[in-house]
């Protein structure tokens, strides 16, 4: 009484004329009834899930489908996708561990027992490092970003956006490049140098703007991302403590400026 065969088309027709609840409801019906591939089975709803926007549920159906088939790279391949939208920096982590466990498993040193590609599911070395690209860029790893983006060929379909962004990424590792120069001059100065030698650097505009710099850190932390915010308070106290006992007026200092800029 089933047709499995023409849920399924009824599935892929609405999935290509964007009609995702439609197509959802037709593979569940296909995994109800249907106990042959349920891996392939699962991933296919989990796709409908992402399209629609429903990240969560879509992870949920790929870990059905890695459960059955956890030698298949695109079923982590395309989960990471899953991630990546969720949006959040622990997700995109997660999505970087599934993307790296998919590229083992393709060049796994015996691809036919422990890589079980899916014949409807094609997810590339290419598309791979785009994707690893473009995550390590969204957590703030710029050179990562740009190794990675480099091995994308000139004829994948995103090597332009992957252009602009090593473009962007290589820009950005220039100006941490600069911060970490600067910290190290910062740091030799008062710990090298001594106090009176730091002295004659105090009413410099590049040590008043690194404090002032390190108030508006803990600002940005106290407004997003409140977990982090003690670690990051105590390791700033410690840091002016440090200073504070190579110069005792140090610490209001810093009070004053970051109330005058």
């Amino acid at each position: 009484p089933y047709n499995i065969k023409l849920y399924r088309e009824r599935a892929e027709l609405n999935l290509k004329n964007k009609k995702y609840n439609e197509a959802i409801q037709y593979y569940t019906r296909i995994i109800e009834f249907n106990s042959s591939n349920p891996a392939e089975n699962y991933a296919s709803r989990a796709y409908a899930y992402y399209l629609a926007g429903e990240n969560q549920l879509a992870i949920k159906d790929y870990n059905e489908a890695i459960a059955y088939q956890p030698q298949c790279s695109a079923w982590y391949s395309y989960r990471s996708l899953a991630y990546k939208n969720c949006g959040s920096e622990s997700a995109y982590k997660e999505a970087i561990i599934d993307l790296n466990t998919a590229y083992e498993l393709m060049y796994a040193k015996e691809p036919k027992i422990y890589n079980i590609e899916s014949k409807n599911f094609r997810f590339g070395p290419p598309d791979l490092h785009f994707e690893r690209g473009m995550l390590y860029s969204l957590i703030n790893k710029p050179y990562c970003a740009v190794e990675e983006l480099k091995l994308v060929p000139e004829k994948h379909k995103y090597i332009d956006i992957a252009k602009q962004e090593i473009e962007k990424c290589s820009v950005a590792f220039q100006a941490v490049k600069q911060i970490k120069q600067q910290k190290e001059i910062f740091e030799w100065s008062i710990y090298n140098c001594g106090v009176a030698r730091f002295e004659r650097h105090w009413k410099e505009k590049w040590v008043r703007t690194f404090l002032v710099a390190i108030e508006m850190i803990l600002t940005i932390i106290r407004n997003r991302n409140e977990a982090r915010k003690d670690k990051l308070e105590r390791g700033v106290n410690l840091f002016f403590k440090v200073l504070c006992d190579k110069h005792n007026n140090l610490w209001y200092y810093k009070n004053d400026i970051s109330k005058n800029e």
